[in-house]
């Protein structure tokens, strides 16, 4: 039923824990699913390492794998998407479930991801957005509740990469209005999608209205030394696409440290 698709490069580098990301997604899924993992060049042994570890998992697990590698310069600014589209093409099931490499699913909501993709089967909408809980410091505390396009029908239609209405004339992008990841449609308007949770709602209530529905942890936030590099990685990038728009933007030890954080009641991302 469901491929989870997501892109990964310089994971030795970064020094974060991708193997238990694919481990997650490996006990969520079973022998009807598939994870499509794009491994752009890098400056390590990426490719090599996420490959052996797709070969040792596959013995214990009837989980398929797709481990796909590119060869995209990071210097064009659209890169990502660019990668992100590749992993969509590549799945073969009906859903996709669309996940950074940082970002984990709660094992036991198998049930709600199973339908909210049967509802969505009957519906017009191309994607629902799926709220994402943002953890910060530890696996207690969240520091805001996002919704992204997690959950979308697998269609020939689709593609990701830069909505229309934020192309500039001079070749830059609006990012106040897109990145170069949205899911779009060939004329590159936006999908149709809809709202699992209400967004309207005060984070509290998304958090304990959660219980019974998909959603998404995200780790990137628990690390501060790994959240200062995957920004600083993003800087250049940012200015690249955008120009003198995000030039002002500051990256320090202060700014890191300052984000909110609130406790919740979850269970753990690795909940059983």
């Amino acid at each position: 039923m469901f491929s989870i698709c997501s892109v990964m490069y310089n994971v030795i580098k970064m020094d974060f824990a991708w193997q238990e990301s694919i481990q997650n997604w490996v006990n969520f899924l079973d022998e009807n699913g598939e994870i499509v993992i794009v491994v752009n060049k890098s400056e390590d042994d990426s490719l090599g390492a996420i490959t052996r570890e797709a070969d040792k998992i596959k013995i214990n697990s009837l989980v398929k794998f797709k481990i796909i590698p590119a060869e995209i310069s990071y210097e064009d600014a659209l890169f990502d998407g660019i990668l992100k589209n590749i992993a969509y093409k590549n799945a073969s099931m009906d859903f996709v479930i669309a996940l950074d490499a940082d970002e984990r699913l709660l094992i036991s909501s198998k049930k709600y991801w199973v339908q909210a993709a049967f509802d969505l089967s009957q519906k017009q909408e191309d994607a629902l957005f799926v709220p994402v809980v943002n953890l910060f410091k530890n696996e207690d505390c969240y520091s805001d509740i996002a919704f992204k396009f997690y959950l979308v029908k697998n269609k020939p239609y689709i593609h990701r990469g830069v909505v229309n209405y934020a192309k500039k004339e001079n070749g830059k992008i609006d990012i106040t209005k897109s990145d170069s990841t949205e899911w779009l449609l060939e004329n590159d308007n936006l999908i149709r999608a809809s709202y699992i949770l209400n967004p309207a709602l005060p984070d509290f209530l998304k958090i304990r209205s959660l219980d019974s529905n998909p959603f998404v942890y995200h780790l990137g936030y628990k690390d501060l030394e790994y959240r200062k590099k995957i920004n600083f990685f993003w800087k250049p990038v940012w200015e690249s696409r955008a120009g003198h728009e995000v030039n002002d933007i500051k990256l320090t030890d202060e700014d890191f440290s300052k984000v909110p954080y609130f406790q919740h009641n979850l269970p753990h991302w690795n909940s059983k």
